[in-house]
Order: structure tokens, then C-alpha cells, then sequence
């Protein structure tokens, strides 16, 4: 089901939200052409990230699994588990 809720709002509010959505279209432009200019001097000095699975060294993890039957357990996901303790 779809619904569409309508309100009014005053001139000044409309110019406004009009100006300020030109200006952050222009924005976004200028920061894709910069991406798009500078494309190929990023990918060469790109840097592989490691991330580190901190869940053997976890208090809630034994014999390979975790104690909240998490699926990203001991996967490069699990590097930002909220319940990790050491």
C-alpha cells in the first residue's frame, strides 16, 4: 500500500528548499568530477586494508564458535562486534 501525505508550506520555505537543492546538486557534481578527474591517481596509491577478526582472542568464544551464535563469527565481518571483550 502506498500513501502520499501532503503539506503546505509558505513561499519563502519553498524558495529556500529550491536553493538549497540546486546547491547541493552543484556540490555533488563538483565532487564527482573531482573523483572522476583524480580516478586513476587514487587506484595507485590504494592500500589493501587488513582487518583483523578479533574473535579468537574473545572471553565469549570457544572451540571456534561464538557464544551468541553469531554468523559473521571468525568472519572479516566480525571486526566491529559490539559484545567483543578481551
Amino acid at each position: 500500500m502506498f500513501r502520499e501525505t501532503f503539506y503546505e508550506i509558505s513561499q519563502d520555505r519553498y524558495q529556500k528548499l529550491e536553493a538549497d537543492s540546486k546547491a547541493l546538486a552543484n556540490l555533488l557534481t563538483q565532487l564527482q568530477e573531482l573523483v572522476t578527474g583524480r580516478g586513476e591517481q587514487l587506484e595507485q596509491v590504494k592500500v589493501p586494508r587488513k582487518i583483523t577478526i578479533p574473535c579468537e582472542r574473545c572471553d565469549y568464544a570457544t572451540d571456534g564458535k561464538c557464544s551468541f551464535d553469531y554468523p559473521e563469527a571468525f568472519t572479516s565481518e566480525a571486526h566491529d562486534c559490539s559484545m567483543f571483550t578481551e
